[in-house]
């Protein structure tokens, strides 16, 4: 390789011309060759696979463990300083449409007893929902 991009005048020309992209492109697609023709077994892909996967047992939350948790939040925000709170997630949130580090502002505002889903929230408002 380094052959190759010496003689194409160096990295910066090399990027330019697409060289390593398409040798990452190339080795991808060899790779996915051997796989399909089974030169490189992966278990559970084309070697030792299941005819039919396993049912998946589904989490079902005990409903007096779920009012507990409840009431637990519904006594933490009776408890708090809401103001501090709000003041706590508004500075999250203005550091958040600049370039600042969030972590100390994070932490403050849990130290403040804002809760996960608050924290959240609020970074939700700057930088949205992932979208696939």
């Amino acid at each position: 390789y380094i052959d190759k991009v010496d003689q194409l005048g160096g990295s910066v020309p090399a990027v330019k011309q697409k060289y390593f992209q398409n040798e990452i492109a190339r080795s991808a697609y060899n790779y996915q060759q051997k796989i399909e023709n089974e030169e490189e077994i992966i278990v559970g892909v084309n070697r030792f696979r299941l005819d039919k996967e396993p049912p998946q047992p589904v989490l079902e939350m005990d409903e007096q463990i779920a009012a507990r948790q409840t009431e637990r939040l519904r006594n933490l925000r009776i408890r708090r300083d809401n103001q501090n709170v709000t003041n706590s997630l508004k500075k999250l949130k203005d550091a958040a449409r600049g370039n600042e580090n969030l972590m100390p502002l994070i932490i403050d505002a849990v130290e403040k007893y804002a809760t996960v889903g608050e924290i959240s929230h609020a970074l939700r408002e700057i930088f949205g929902e992932f979208q696939e």
